[in-house]
């Protein structure tokens, strides 16, 4: 007979990690009671905020590949990065479609519906807090890689818009120095006003941000379900062993 044991592991832990970064680009709406209202409706607002932000991203990438058809060079690099952020977006809004039904498997690992067990042994615990470990190594490297990814999508355009700031020599035209955003993308007005160019600046700053984030986020959140079920069914399989027992 296996040895039983009180469960020490509190499940509410489970992807607590990838929750918490789901909440940081309005992917997570699961809020206490104690937070009103307009607290999850800003939240939700916040999060098609997002969703729009990025899809007006791709858009300006799309057109400014219309708009210089035939550059090759343009086509492959602006190419590549709108596939990157459209995929981003596509992610987003299929996540606020499904977030009820999401949030019920979330809900199902941390309640333990998947796994009760009356006689709880500790080969189950052992198992339930390797799932745990397991998703927490995988999210922190998945999450280093996204850090990494994100300090590069900003800091290689960073150092070619502001070359003067770097001892480098700018792009001229006409004895004028020609302002550049991080990435090339069309935009309705022109960003070589200085306005213009901060609004078009911080608009691709945020993009960078939350593109990144998003992708990296959703991914490491879908593994890390997969793994948590995984162990469930092992949770499953070992209370079944210790039945027949």
């Amino acid at each position: 007979m296996k040895e039983l044991t009180d469960r020490k592991f509190d499940r509410k832990l489970l992807m607590n990690l990838n929750i918490k970064v789901l909440r940081l680009v309005g992917l997570w709406r699961d809020f206490p009671s104690k937070h009103g209202r307009w607290t999850k409706y800003l939240y939700f607002t916040y999060g098609w905020f997002i969703s729009i932000l990025i899809l007006t991203h791709v858009s300006t990438q799309v057109l400014d590949i219309i708009f210089t058809w035939g550059n090759l060079q343009n086509l492959a690099g602006n190419g590549c990065l709108a596939l990157v952020y459209a995929a981003a977006v596509l992610k987003h809004i299929i996540f606020l479609l499904r977030h009820d039904r999401i949030l019920n498997l979330v809900h199902e690992i941390q309640s333990g519906f998947l796994s009760t067990s009356l006689t709880w042994s500790s080969i189950q615990e052992e198992i339930l807090q390797h799932s745990h470990r397991h998703t927490r190594i995988v999210s922190w490297m998945y999450y280093c890689y996204g850090i990494v990814d994100i300090l590069f999508f900003d800091t290689l355009p960073i150092l070619k818009s502001f070359p003067d700031a770097f001892g480098l020599s700018g792009t001229v035209e006409n004895n004028q120095t020609i302002k550049s955003v991080l990435y090339k993308a069309w935009f309705p007005f022109d960003i070589q006003e200085t306005r213009y160019y901060i609004a078009a600046y911080v608009f691709q700053i945020m993009n960078s941000t939350f593109g990144p984030t998003t992708n990296i986020g959703i991914d490491t959140f879908i593994v890390s379900l997969i793994i948590c079920y995984c162990g469930h069914f092992k949770l499953l399989k070992a209370s079944l062993r210790t039945i027949s027992d």
